[in-house]
């Protein structure tokens, strides 16, 4: 399978030499939907770069609760942050379609990828959205409605489409559980808020 590294953001500025440095490390995986491609605590082993799919982002209480954090697709990286501080898997990453994934070693991610100055800055500024992001969803569990929480969280998720710049079109694969587990709701009440919101107009 070749490899087109430049529509990674993380690679977008990359040099030649350290492009054919990756494509010579990368081993693929592929996986159907449903799998857990790391859990929560595991120890880190490999940076994974999306190259078809999607993949759900999450964190399970010891009361078994399901939190979600993020919908990643092609293009995305996701395993960087426990390979930078050494630590185990803040979250656990299950794909929600069948995927392919490009993945490289924790020692080659140190050792190359992190001494590179384009590659550490493109991380400092991934790592500041994470931030502003949770910030804004600690305010929006603190003070909006559950209605206004969900929409916040559909309104994210959801990305413009060729020839629907009027519309926003919501991954196929988020299920009404996998919303809740963003909005910190029910699945019953995100069931009966989408049902209004259709009523309404605002979703089809």
């Amino acid at each position: 399978m070749k490899i087109d590294l430049r529509k990674f953001d993380l690679f977008k500025n990359s040099s030649e030499e350290l492009l054919k440095k990756v494509l010579d490390n990368i081993q693929i995986r592929k996986e159907p939907s449903g799998i857990t491609i790391f859990n929560q605590g595991d120890t880190p082993k490999n940076l994974y770069l999306i190259l078809t799919g999607s993949l759900l982002v999450t964190e399970y209480s010891e009361e078994g609760k399901t939190v979600s954090h993020e919908l990643i697709s092609k293009g995305d990286c996701f395993g960087e942050i426990a390979i930078i501080d050494q630590l185990q898997r803040s979250a656990s990453v299950i794909s929600m379609e069948d995927v392919e994934l490009g993945t490289l070693g924790s020692s080659f991610v140190r050792e190359i990828l992190l001494k590179d100055i384009k590659i550490s800055n493109y991380f400092l500024y991934k790592f500041a959205g994470i931030i502003r992001k949770m910030n804004k969803n600690v305010f929006n569990l603190i003070t909006a409605s559950a209605k206004k929480r969900l929409l916040f969280q559909i309104l994210h998720l959801s990305e413009n489409k060729n020839g629907t710049q009027d519309k926003k079109i919501l991954d196929k694969s988020l299920s009404h559980s996998a919303l809740a587990s963003f909005a910190g709701l029910s699945r019953e009440t995100v069931s009966r808020i989408i049902t209004e919101l259709k009523s309404e107009g605002y979703l089809s």
